[in-house]
């Protein structure tokens, strides 16, 4: 039984203590509602009030077996019997009933049920171990919401999710958000910039694919468990076969920026200049409201910013030292 149980056939102690020992009629006489070697009937220790609470079952198990014979379910009649007989309230004689009928039941269908909930809970804890189930389930959601609830953007503007530091984000510490998950939200950030702008659909299309080539990430005040913050997506340059987006992590209580990030998004068959290009001529902004076929754009490809220019020299020292090839430094501006 459990606790909850144990408490609602204690209720009535004392109502049983007022009668003599000898008047109650059960089967169980090793269980005496009130033992003869206890100092006192109104003994309060935990050890007799066990004691105490196992008789009464045993002697209401003895009542409803009487009552009820090869039954699985228990009358009216014969629980107001039971309460005249006893003094018991009714949901203690028919919480002792409905563990006899549990008892009742077949062997097999009763290690069927045991069974089953072993194999759930396995199922469950294999699927944690092996999958993380969480974030292709908070993946799904983020396509699911851009592409049917969110309205549609232009390809130069700026996309905002919102996220929150669970426990399961934060350090070893306990204090704040670890690291490597400020990346990990950065691919439901592009996701749904992608689905939002079309930009993915575009590159299919054409038959070419986009992966992350790069990625730079500057972290500026920690964020604090339970937190909540905004990620802000846009594409700030593009060269001939990539994009350069820039991610950055606000907290909407103080506005302030806690990391900012930069990704580079590699085409693998197309041209970038194709691609923004179709999207510009498909999509213009007008009064704040995406139309579609309104009027041509013309492709002009913005400046690098300066540290997009110095990130990229440092990539090509850095693949020069691996290709182990003499390092020319490109200036770029």
């Amino acid at each position: 039984m459990s606790s909850a149980q144990m408490r609602l056939l204690g209720r009535d102690i004392p109502r049983y203590r007022q009668r003599p020992v000898e008047d109650v009629d059960h089967q169980c006489t090793r269980c005496h509602w009130q033992d003869k070697t206890s100092p006192s009937v109104y003994d309060s220790s935990v050890w007799y009030w066990a004691r105490t609470v196992f008789g009464r079952f045993c002697w209401i198990r003895a009542l409803v077996v009487k009552s009820t014979g090869d039954s699985s379910e228990i009358s009216v009649a014969a629980v107001e019997d039971i309460q005249e007989s006893s003094y018991l309230r009714p949901e203690s004689v028919r919480l002792v009933a409905g563990l006899i009928f549990v008892e009742r039941q077949p062997r097999g269908a009763r290690m069927m049920t045991c069974w089953v909930l072993i194999g759930v809970f396995v199922t469950i804890v294999l699927i944690y171990s092996f999958i993380e189930f969480h974030y292709f389930l908070r993946m799904f959601l983020t396509v699911f919401l851009a592409r049917f609830c969110k309205k549609k953007v232009h390809i130069l503007d700026e996309t905002v999710i919102y996220g929150i530091c669970t426990t399961n984000d934060v350090d070893a510490l306990l204090y704040h958000m670890n690291n490597a998950r400020y990346l990990r939200e950065l691919d439901f950030a592009r996701v749904d910039f992608y689905e939002r702008t079309d930009l993915y659909r575009e590159v299919c299309s054409q038959g070419s694919g986009i992966v992350q080539g790069a990625a730079t990430i500057r972290y500026r005040r920690f964020i604090k468990p339970l937190t909540i913050f905004k990620i802000t997506s846009k594409i700030i340059y593009w060269d001939e076969r990539s994009f350069f987006m820039e991610h950055r992590f606000i907290t909407p209580s103080d506005g302030f920026i806690r990391a900012i990030a930069i990704c580079r998004q590699r085409l693998l068959n197309c041209s970038a200049d194709t691609v923004i290009g179709a999207l510009l001529n498909r999509r213009v902004k007008q009064n704040g409201n995406v139309e579609a076929g309104v009027m041509q754009v013309s492709l002009v490809r913005p400046e690098m910013p300066p540290e997009v220019s110095r990130w990229m020299e440092s990539n090509e020292i850095s693949s020069a030292m691996l290709r182990q090839e003499p390092i020319t430094i490109t200036t770029r501006c």
